[in-house]
């Protein structure tokens, strides 16, 4: 039986077990509990809003962008925090090519409102597996990109998805 951990404790360990130094937080509204586990100067917001007050965003590495354009280099960021996030298939892959090779996805679509991608989804994209690890938290689940992005790939995988356009996916 896995230890199940509260939230601060599982983003903890999984920044230990995987050496995050940089995060990447595409589309996080206001949130901001991940600061109780990183430094400020280690997490990378992007939104395509405002994001709050001013004073809200004035410690933080805030981007206003598309996280289906993210402006950041191939394999910049250790790890991806996906959670309650909108961005389509198309959106999520182009996301993907900034986690570096052996980087990982925290994934939680627990409280989703909106339409999200969910575990199976995750699981289905080429070049990433899900990890078990011996501790875990119900909201989240991990991927490891196990190798590099190839854009051509994931588009061929995104071409043979069938997803019906109604679902805002295409």
């Amino acid at each position: 039986m896995r230890q199940q951990l509260s939230r601060r404790d599982f983003l903890r360990k999984v920044r230990e077990l995987f050496n995050i130094a940089l995060i990447y937080y595409p589309g996080y509204g206001e949130d901001n509990f991940l600061e109780e586990v990183f430094k400020a100067e280690e997490i990378v917001y992007l939104d395509n809003e405002s994001g709050g007050p001013i004073s809200y965003k004035a410690n933080r590495n805030y981007v206003k962008g598309d996280f289906g354009k993210p402006p950041f280099k191939d394999g910049t960021f250790d790890a991806i925090f996906y959670q309650e996030n909108h961005a389509d298939l198309e959106e999520t892959i182009k996301m993907l090519r900034t986690l570096r090779r052996g980087g990982i996805v925290i994934h939680s679509d627990d409280e989703c409102i909106l339409q999200c991608l969910d575990e199976e989804d995750f699981m289905r994209m080429p070049g990433l597996s899900k990890i078990d690890l011996p501790f875990s938290n119900p909201r989240y689940n991990i991927f490891q990109k196990n190798y590099p992005h190839t854009t051509q790939i994931f588009y061929e995988f995104l071409s043979r998805c069938i997803i019906p356009s109604n679902l805002g996916y295409l």
